[in-house]
């Protein structure tokens, strides 16, 4: 009869629906992981496990025909909560295991389990969709489960929300509100861009992070097909009327004194120069802000015919909408040889010239620079994120009192981590469980009775946590 209380937080499961894109496959690992002694609590002990978002990819639950669609315009956007909740149908058809496992640990005795909403599963702030999980669990109508935005608890001295709220990428206006209309940047760029890219390269990851990194992949795989066909999703995407802001990789909140703004051209991979059209090129930066992805993208015009067409695709389709002349079809009537008459152009849409522009800058040799090749993303922005959530206000409630909260935790960004804070506090990020090889993280909060709180960062492996 101890009483101990603990709390064990898991985020970034992405569990999906779709055969290509779904990133989770350690359902027999989690029915395993539920199955420690951990989660067996006894007498007056009360465990909880707090799901802390993104437990459920909607965003890349999407059909076949989506992902072989060459049109962005064609993907649909639209959802409703019940269109999520039958993208829910479909996750747990694909995971039946991991369920069945979850619902019966909330149903022991000293269980309960707590879903906090991302922005990969954001429409679990909806009734209609929380239904839709209970019943899959087994638990409707049961105060074993409980949704939550976010996790507080005084005994434990601990905060915990997703993240998502304070990356500028991925931030509601209005968290409470279901409405692909009004959803983050991140689901535009998931949806009409990374999806299709991903499902031709699975190894192409979906984290915020990775979105910057998919240009530098490329450059690594050396695929011309596949980097082609980015530059045109890329180029849909970012001309979609759809998309009310693009992303802007490294974009804080705007919490004062966090990660200072960036513009959008300060894209350190993708080239957002040469979609941003004439006025932001130059011959010195004219496909990408980053100088190893700038000289690589000169490189890969030159070297494969694929690409200078997508390329050129892109110069063409900019050209007649600012109204200059096409330099690369039709710019003079060719003269017929001397006694033939002229030959007439084909019908229908011509196709772009894989002979090379006049305007896009040659190779010059050896990349300038390799600041970015080293560190791509810089320091990690959510331990910023967990500072200022003691100097100003969270999303979700008042700003954090050192003497009240030692415990800080996020998921989001995939990157697992303990650091303490210049206040003394500790910041912990959960990391995710679909790309981990040195064991699933977990941070796993106790407290006994009388005694002091504690939290830290373990690993699921060997059949325990370590």
């Amino acid at each position: 009869m101890s009483g101990m209380r603990r709390v064990v937080f898991a985020s970034d499961l992405h569990l999906g629906s779709n055969p290509t894109l779904d990133d989770f496959t350690r359902d027999v690992e989690f029915e395993g992981f539920l199955d420690l002694p951990e989660f067996k609590p006894s007498g007056d002990d009360r465990v909880e496990l707090v799901l802390l978002g993104d437990s459920f990819d909607l965003w890349q639950a999407v059909s076949e025909e989506e992902c072989h669609q060459e049109k962005s315009k064609r993907i649909d956007l639209a959802y409703v909560a019940a269109s999520e909740a039958v993208r829910l149908d479909g996750v747990r058809g694909k995971h039946l295991r991991w369920f069945e496992a979850l619902g019966r640990f909330a149903e022991r005795p000293g269980c309960r389990l707590v879903v906090v909403p991302g922005n990969h599963d954001h429409s679990l702030i909806d009734p209609t969709v929380q239904a839709r999980v209970a019943r899959h669990l087994g638990l409707s109508g049961s105060d074993r489960l409980s949704f939550v935005n976010f996790y507080e608890d005084s005994m434990l001295r601990l905060y915990a929300d997703h993240g998502n709220q304070y990356d500028h990428n991925n931030a509601y206006d209005d968290f409470a509100r279901v409405d692909w209309r009004q959803d983050c940047r991140g689901y535009y760029f998931v949806k009409l861009f990374l999806n299709r890219i991903e499902y031709r390269d699975p190894r192409i990851d979906n984290s915020p992070s990775g979105w910057g990194a998919v240009w530098h992949w490329l450059r690594r795989t050396l695929d011309f097909t596949l980097l082609a066909t980015a530059l045109r999703y890329f180029w849909q995407y970012s001309t979609d009327g759809r998309v009310p802001k693009p992303v802007t990789p490294f974009a804080a909140r705007g919490i004062a004194g966090a990660i200072p703004q960036r513009g959008l051209l300060d894209d350190p991979a993708a080239p957002q120069l040469l979609v941003a059209g004439s006025s932001a090129r130059s011959a010195e930066r004219f496909f990408s802000a980053d100088p190893v992805m700038e000289e690589f993208l000169r490189e890969a015009y030159d070297a494969s015919p694929e690409v200078r067409v997508a390329v050129n695709e892109i110069l063409e389709a900019q050209e007649k909408h600012e109204g200059v002349r096409s330099t690369t079809r039709g710019a003079a009537r060719r003269r017929a040889p001397h006694g033939k008459p002229a030959r007439r152009p084909r019908a229908g849409k011509p196709r772009p010239s894989t002979r090379r522009r006049r305007e896009v800058p040659k190779p010059i040799g050896a990349s300038r620079g390799v600041a970015a090749e080293r560190r791509i993303f810089g320091p990690p922005e959510d331990v910023a994120w967990a500072e200022h959530l003691f100097s100003d206000k969270p999303y979700f409630r008042d700003k954090l009192s050192p003497g009240a909260f030692q415990y800080v935790i996020f998921g989001h960004t995939h990157g697992a981590l303990e650091h303490r804070l210049s206040n003394g506090a500790t910041y912990l990020n959960t990391g995710t469980w679909t790309t981990e090889d040195s064991g699933p993280p977990v941070a796993v909060a106790e407290c006994p009775p009388g005694g002091t709180p504690t939290a830290k960062l373990l690993r699921f492996k060997n059949g325990r946590l370590e």
